[in-house]
C-alpha cells in the first residue's frame, strides 16, 4: 500500500543506492577496520566531488564507518 506522497521508485532507488555503496566499500575498496578513506575526484582533477553526488557519497561514508573506518574525509566542490 502506498501513501499519497510516497514514490515507490524513490525508495527502490534508495535501496539500490545503499547496496551499491556497500559493494563499493566491501568489494571495490576492500576497506579494512582502522583504515582512512578519502573521497574525492581523480588525482588530475582540480575540483572536488560534485554536490549532485551527495546522496551516494553520504551512503559510502556511512558504510565505511560501519566497516570500521577510522576517518572518512570528502573533498567537496560547491561551485
Amino acid at each position: 500500500m502506498y501513501y499519497f506522497n510516497e514514490n515507490p521508485m524513490s525508495s527502490k532507488f534508495e535501496q539500490n543506492l545503499e547496496k551499491y555503496a556497500d559493494v563499493i566499500i566491501k568489494v571495490g575498496l576492500n576497506l579494512q577496520p582502522g583504515q582512512r578513506l578519502l573521497i574525492g575526484p581523480p588525482i588530475f582533477a582540480i575540483r572536488g566531488v560534485s554536490l549532485e553526488l551527495a546522496p551516494l557519497v553520504r551512503l559510502i561514508a556511512k558504510k565505511a564507518y560501519q566497516a570500521g573506518a577510522r576517518l572518512v574525509d570528502v573533498n567537496w566542490d560547491d561551485e
